[in-house]
């Protein structure tokens, strides 16, 4: 009885060691999956391309406005109330060359002329037979002359007389107040024509700084137009590109929408730099007949093509940090590297500096360590 007894706790015993052996296993088992789960779920997933530089075409874009090349100040050159011309005094008025852009109130001044006009009508009508009788060679030319002047028009030319060779005739014409008169007309005639205003080109008011009917003073102010047909962008780009850039490079004219709306060409680019901007001043001239959707204000993108960069590659700006890093996978590890930003496109940028062959990531990453496990799911070449 005693001996069944110890078999059976023997047996026992024996059975609770090789059930806690296996329990023992299988957790053993269980664990080590576990871990390489964990290694497995840590390794993430990039995509990258080798490193392979080329000489690349690349446009340097800018932004700039729309100018143009005559911007000028219509002030008053006399004094009185201020008319319209042939078109309306208001802003946003078109207006074509040698239109009258406006009127000062000139009535008195005419009739004034007139008198002038008048009196030195008698003068000469007085003189011609003085002249007739003493010289005679000249009469012709004095009667000729006579006739030609009328009330509503300038005088004429004086008649081609040498009277540094003729004392006796420069004499006669002193006495009579012949050229006092003359020269003091026709500074009336200038003066009076201060009282209007011509167009020198093909126009906009920009602005208007007098209202019609206000009375207005030699200097003051009473528009601001600009010359629709000779427009120019004016275009701040880094110094850095200009070894790029040269006058007569044809550019190509992008508005906010980057639809295609004209072509400039480089006319001057300014010899300074900036000191606010760091930046120099190029100057692109467009012909408004070519391009009737530029219009002055406008801001405008600017794009000038085929310059060649070589020995870079081409990268998505979203793949590189902290200005001038990247990532680049080594030994199926993320490692951070620097390199030289040679030029920035809208969305890319032209690097160098990684040895070639070396795997770039060209994605964003998002809370990447370095040093962390990665696999690359393309190998796609540039």
């Amino acid at each position: 009885m005693f001996k069944r007894k110890i078999i059976v706790t023997s047996i026992g015993i024996i059975v609770l060691l090789s059930l806690a052996v296996v329990i023992q296993k299988m957790l053993s088992r269980s664990h080590k999956e576990s871990k390489v789960a964990a290694v497995v779920e840590n390794v993430r997933y990039v995509h990258a391309v080798p490193v392979v530089y080329k000489d690349l075409n690349s446009p340097i874009l800018s932004q700039g406005r729309v100018l143009s090349k005559n911007i000028v100040l219509l002030c008053a050159e006399a004094s009185g109330k201020l008319m319209t011309g042939n078109i309306p005094l208001k802003k946003g008025a078109s207006f074509s060359t040698h239109q009258k852009l406006y009127q000062i109130y000139d009535k008195e001044e005419r009739l004034s002329l007139k008198a002038s006009k008048s009196e030195f009508l008698t003068i000469v009508a007085k003189m011609l037979p003085d002249i007739k009788v003493d010289f005679p060679d000249i009469y012709p030319t004095f009667y000729t002359f006579f006739q030609d002047i009328k009330l509503n028009e300038d005088l004429p030319d004086l008649p081609n007389l040498d009277l540094e060779q003729t004392n006796k005739l420069k004499t006669f014409l002193s006495t009579r107040s012949f050229l006092n008169n003359y020269f003091r007309i026709k500074q009336n005639e200038l003066r009076l024509k201060r009282f209007s205003s011509y167009a020198p080109f093909n126009g906009t008011f920009i602005s208007v700084a007098v209202e019609v009917g206000a009375y207005v003073n030699p200097g003051q102010t009473i528009a601001k137009m600009v010359d629709n047909s000779r427009l120019e962008i004016e275009v701040p780009l880094e110094a850095r590109y200009l070894k790029w850039i040269h006058n007569g490079k044809e550019v190509q004219i992008f508005n906010e929408q980057n639809e295609t709306i004209g072509l400039g060409r480089i006319t001057r680019i300014a010899p300074f730099v900036d000191e606010g901007t760091q930046s120099v001043s190029v100057f692109v001239s467009i012909d408004r007949r070519e391009n009737p959707n530029l219009f002055y204000g406008q801001y405008v993108k600017v794009s000038y093509n085929h310059f060649k960069v070589e020995n870079v590659m081409r990268l998505p700006r979203s793949s590189v940090f902290n200005h001038d890093h990247v990532y680049i996978v080594q030994d199926s590890l993320l490692v951070k590297r620097n390199v030289t930003i040679v030029k920035n496109e809208e969305k890319m940028v032209l690097i160098s500096g990684l040895p070639e062959g070396t795997m770039v990531v060209n994605e964003p990453l998002v809370d990447a360590r370095e040093n962390s496990l990665v696999r690359i799911i393309n190998e796609a070449k540039q």
